[in-house]
């Protein structure tokens, strides 16, 4: 079988680091996969192609004109917004080639138009990265317009300006209630928000996590990371971090400094280490913050999961949550809020700590309890090995490539039998 997956970069972004995963890990099966993108910086991995002088000069048209129209909505959702407008080259080209079936990423940005989809005559299978495929032009929303349906009577309070969701979300029906698409969700929160949207009728979802190389992602001496990345060796580490989005809302950040407040009046010898981002306030909540910037490189990425001695990820909302799965095959526990696909990731006590949403009081519950296993207050990083050792276990059994790309291929293989 021959798959193509459409993605718009090949290394920006959450989607991008999942989708070249999903590609690596069906080469390693046997599949012939290939990867093309709108924007590519790393053209040396395997079958993975950019976009032609012609369609990158007609999709640099298309992506300004688009900015201009989302300029024309006065919104308090800081996301990107993509109303995915204007048809592109990708339908004739996928229509004459020869592959079995298109798999389709996050094309966002101008990369595919609503009505392309309809256009693709090839069997279409689509990964939902975020919560874009269910939503209006937004990506994502803490609103629930989505589930009641984008009326006139429903906008959020303070928005103005042409409803641009809205349009996009009307756009979506016609395309998306009549055509069949097989999807795929990372998370079973994600499955869920697919089958109780409006805009499909019936919709075939099946859940697949997002994969990782957990030969690459493993445990690494903590003593020697922290000497590498230049942290101090003597304190307990927190870390926190996301890709380039450190600052929006819907990561929590806001929750997380709640919790450091109230974790100040009972620790004072923590410190947080913060990537995706340049710098910052040299203290939270009294805690001293090392920053260690914006992370491109995944071999530094892994010295930082071995670095720290637990991971927080207060996010209100995530898909998936990539951050979480590569710490836990790394075998460091992770603390979050019992919400969207971190649920799926971390199973309470045994690997992490599930708090409820959004209480920081039981988000610094799940902090104190990590730090009492890992006995890093009164002994630093000793840690409990069983803790460690069952997340790096459950990390390998669910997310390691051979898992993930056998249910692809099962699901392709469904879709081509009929």
């Amino acid at each position: 079988m021959k798959i193509l997956h459409l993605n718009y970069s090949d290394t920006q972004g959450g989607a991008a680091r999942a989708v070249t995963r999903i590609h690596q890990s069906q080469l390693d099966v046997g599949i012939d996969s290939h990867l093309h993108v709108q924007q590519i910086q790393n053209d040396t991995n395997e079958n993975i192609c950019g976009p032609s002088f012609l369609d990158f000069i007609y999709h640099r048209l298309r992506a300004q004109v688009s900015r201009l129209l989302v300029k024309s909505l006065n919104t308090q959702n800081p996301i990107r917004h993509s109303p995915a407008i204007f048809p592109s080259l990708w339908p004739s080209k996928i229509n004459k080639s020869d592959f079995d079936i298109v798999n389709l990423h996050w094309v966002a940005n101008e990369m595919l138009s609503i009505s392309d989809v309809a256009k693709i005559k090839k069997p279409i299978v689509w990964n939902a990265h975020d919560m874009w495929l269910f939503c209006g032009a937004e990506h994502v929303t803490e609103d629930t317009r989505w589930v009641d349906g984008y009326r006139l009577d429903n906008r959020p309070s303070g928005e103005m300006g042409f409803d641009l969701n809205r349009w996009t979300w009307q756009r979506k029906r016609k395309i998306f209630g009549d055509k069949e698409i097989n999807f795929i969700a990372p998370s079973q929160w994600i499955a869920r928000c697919i089958k109780s949207s409006p805009l499909f009728h019936n919709p075939k979802v099946n859940v697949i996590p997002n994969c990782l190389d957990t030969s690459f992602w493993h445990p690494v001496d903590q003593h020697e990371a922290r000497r590498f990345l230049g942290l101090p060796l003597g304190v307990p580490l927190i870390g926190f971090g996301t890709f380039h989005s450190n600052h929006y809302d819907f990561k929590g950040f806001g929750e997380l400094k709640k919790t450091l407040e109230l974790l100040s009046k009972q620790y004072s010898d923590l410190e947080l280490v913060v990537f995706g981002q340049k710098k910052g306030p040299e203290r939270i909540a009294n805690f001293k913050v090392n920053y260690v910037g914006y992370i491109s490189d995944d071999n530094i990425l892994k010295q930082i999961y071995g670095a720290v001695d637990l991971i927080v990820m207060p996010s209100r909302i995530e898909a998936f949550g990539q951050v979480a799965s590569e710490a836990q095959s790394c075998g460091k526990p992770v603390v979050a809020f019992r919400t969207g696909g971190l649920s799926d990731i971390i199973e309470h006590r045994k690997t992490g700590y599930l708090a409820e949403p959004f209480y920081p009081e039981d988000l610094l519950e799940g902090i104190k309890w990590i730090l009492e296993q890992l006995d890093v207050i009164n002994n630093h990083a000793v840690a409990d090995a069983s803790l460690g050792s069952y997340a790096r276990e459950r990390a390998i059994s669910q997310y390691s490539y051979n898992v993930c790309a056998k249910d692809y291929f099962e699901l392709y293989s469904k879709i081509l039998t009929g």
